[in-house]
C-alpha cells in the first residue's frame, strides 16, 4: 500500500514542479532595438527571432524555443513558438523592461512553427506540428479566458511549416485585408 501512496505523491510532485517551471516574467535591458519596436506607431507583424541573446528564460523548455516580437495597438508583445504563450510589456519606458505573461495555457508542442499574426486588434496563429499531427487549425487568443480558441473556416489547410514558408507571411499579410487566408498554389480559404 505504501509503494502506490509513495508512487502518487511523486508523481504529483513533479507535476506541480512542471506546471511552475514556466517564467511568469521575463526582463530584460532595454535596448536601441526595443525602444525603436516600442516607438513603432501601428502593428508590427511578428519578428521571429534568431538566437536574440537579450532574452534569458529561467525555464530550461523555454530556453529551446525561439520567439516572436509583434506589436498591436501600442502593445508589444513576446510569443514562444510550440506553445500559446503569450507575453506583454508592462513598463516601455523602464531601462529594465518586464514581459509579464498574459495566458493560461496548458498544453505545450502542439503548434510548433505555427504563423503567428493579428488581425483587426486580435492575435491569431494557424497550422504547426506537434502531438504526432499537423493541423491547418486558425487559432485566435481569447483575451476573456486567456487561451486559444479554434476558429471557424470552411476548410482546414495543413501548415505543418507555415513559420518557416517565406512566401506564406507576405500572401497572409495582403489577404488580411480582405479577412481571407490564402495558401500560395491553393485556393483561398
Amino acid at each position: 500500500m505504501r509503494k502506490p501512496i509513495c508512487s502518487l505523491i511523486i508523481f504529483l510532485v513533479a507535476i506541480c514542479a512542471y506546471s511552475q517551471e514556466i517564467d511568469s516574467v521575463l526582463t530584460t535591458p532595454n535596448s536601441p532595438f526595443f525602444t525603436d519596436l516600442i516607438s513603432k506607431k501601428g502593428e508590427i507583424q511578428p519578428l521571429n527571432s534568431p538566437d536574440y541573446p537579450f532574452i534569458k528564460p529561467q525555464s530550461s523548455w523555454l530556453k529551446t524555443r525561439k520567439f516572436q516580437f509583434f506589436k498591436l495597438g501600442s502593445d508589444l508583445y513576446l510569443h514562444f513558438n510550440g506553445s500559446g504563450l503569450l507575453y506583454q510589456l508592462e513598463n516601455p519606458n523602464d531601462d529594465l523592461l518586464q514581459f509579464k505573461r498574459i495566458d493560461d495555457t496548458e498544453n505545450y508542442n502542439y503548434n510548433i512553427d505555427a504563423l503567428v499574426f493579428t488581425y483587426k486588434k486580435d492575435i491569431y496563429n494557424i497550422g504547426g506540428y506537434g502531438f504526432w499531427q499537423s493541423t491547418g487549425v486558425l487559432r485566435k487568443y481569447n483575451t476573456k479566458d486567456l487561451e486559444w480558441d479554434a476558429e471557424p473556416v470552411n476548410k482546414e489547410i495543413h501548415l505543418p511549416y507555415a513559420n518557416k514558408l517565406g512566401g506564406v507571411r507576405t500572401t497572409l499579410l495582403v489577404q488580411l485585408k480582405k479577412a481571407r487566408i490564402v495558401y500560395p498554389l491553393s485556393n483561398n480559404y
